[in-house]
């Protein structure tokens, strides 16, 4: 009998260690009990331009943050979201501003997980909490605006493996960065990058500048959907 209740012992704290990281812990704690909008993405299905089809569940944040079973879902939230008040008061100290002309937003992603070939038309910084991503970023100039809209075309939805291979035969020059939690990465306005997840990941984009106007009307002319989105996801 004595051995038993050791081994149930053993194995609760076993349990209860392993739980206790940032994505099934301390931010747990800020969503416990919420019904929380989250969106599922089927990565086999594209809906035009940058994006993949994808639906949004009402769901209740055990299931979201322990049920092993949803994958590819993403929970997005801002700083001005105040039910998650609680959240951005334990994340804020790690900001590089304190306001913000655009919200911060956090990402809860679960994997496995991809995002396209894009620039941003503001500086940010991309704060790390939990999992690890791989990123490739780099710059690319061209003699005009449908040069450029051809590229986007043909690298939109390449897997990170493929992107870098077809920079390499074109000759152009990018970065592979592995991001960890604890880590801050800074993507300066324009720059494209592409980026793949496993796992679950949590991550915080700081804007830390406004649109800049010519790299606002070239995203707008690119990504003319997702640029009049005003949806959250």
């Amino acid at each position: 009998m004595l051995w038993l209740i050791i081994i149930i012992l053993l194995i609760s704290v076993l349990i209860y260690f392993t739980n206790r990281d940032a994505w099934s812990y301390t931010y747990h704690k800020h969503f416990i009990g919420k019904e929380l909008e989250v969106a599922i993405y089927d990565y086999n299905v594209r809906i035009g331009e940058s994006d993949y089809k994808n639906t949004i569940n009402k769901i209740k944040s055990d299931r979201f943050f322990f049920d092993k079973h949803l994958n590819t879902c993403m929970l997005k939230i801002d700083e001005n979201e105040l039910e998650f008040k609680s959240f951005w008061n334990e994340f804020r100290p790690r900001c590089v501003k304190d306001e913000h002309y655009y919200p911060m937003h956090a990402r809860f992603q679960k994997g496995p997980w991809q995002y396209h070939t894009h620039f941003d038309s503001m500086d940010q910084m991309c704060h790390i909490i939990h999992g690890n991503k791989k990123w490739v970023l780099f710059d690319i100039h061209f003699k005009s605006f449908e040069e450029e809209e051809k590229f986007v075309k043909h690298v939109l939805y390449m897997s990170i493996k493929e992107l870098t291979q077809y920079l390499n035969h074109i000759g152009v020059i990018y970065k592979v960065m592995i991001t960890k939690p604890g880590d801050s990465l800074y993507i300066k306005a324009g720059t494209y990058h592409a980026v793949e997840g496993e796992g679950n990941h949590i991550m915080v984009n700081e804007y830390l500048s406004k649109s800049y106007p010519e790299l606002e009307s070239v995203f707008a002319r690119i990504w003319k959907v997702w640029y009049k989105r005003t949806g959250k996801y």
